[in-house]
């Protein structure tokens, strides 16, 4: 399954806070994955990636765009492990981590589809670039990664059904819910 054409159809023509919040909903596995990264190498801080997927709800919520946004930007990119750190378990997947958030959050202002499809597709990438750091690919962990690749996109889908048949009006009530959806799903990389 290919999640471009599902979300240009349920975010082509839809209004910019359901874009975000779509997002949003991508960042929120993607932060575990970072925090794994974080355990294995004590770099990076998930809280101050936290705080910017945090902001990034509450404008999908009420528009609420300031400053902090732009000063939030570019630490949240700064996060991402370095050249010299990419032999960490976990480097890859807290890379696509880091662009997607500060995506994200530099999209606050006029999230695009095109933005959308950029940080759905770091959430897939992440699950590819996880295993290809793996010499040999047994049949067990192709197995498992195209399970959890399968299992995101799905995810994936199912919230672009919840912002698609949410009402302009259950704005607030729609972004909660996706929100409590999103952040009960697990890591992308961990199969439950």
């Amino acid at each position: 399954m290919n999640i471009e054409p599902l979300i240009c159809r349920h975010l082509g023509s839809a209004s910019e806070w359901k874009r975000l919040a779509f997002m949003a909903s991508c960042c929120e596995p993607m932060l575990l994955n970072f925090r794994l990264y974080h355990e294995a190498s004590r770099l990076g801080s998930p809280d101050l990636l936290r705080r910017g997927l945090d902001f990034a709800w509450q404008t999908a919520r009420d528009d609420t765009v300031d400053g902090e946004a732009d000063e939030l930007v570019k630490p949240s990119r700064l996060q991402a492990p370095s050249r010299h750190d990419e032999g960490h378990s976990f480097a890859q997947a807290a890379i696509q981590t880091c662009f997607a958030i500060s995506h994200t959050l530099r999209s606050l202002r006029g999230p695009r589809v095109l933005d959308a499809l950029d940080v759905a597709d770091a959430s897939i990438y992440a699950i590819e670039l996880h295993y290809r750091n793996e010499l040999f690919l047994t049949k067990r962990t192709r197995s498992d990664r195209e399970f959890l690749r399968r299992t995101e996109i799905m995810r994936l889908a199912k919230s672009l059904e919840r912002l698609s048949a949410a009402p302009e009006r259950d704005r607030l009530k729609a972004v909660a819910r996706l929100r409590c959806s999103a952040q009960r799903a697990p890591s992308t990389l961990v199969r439950a």
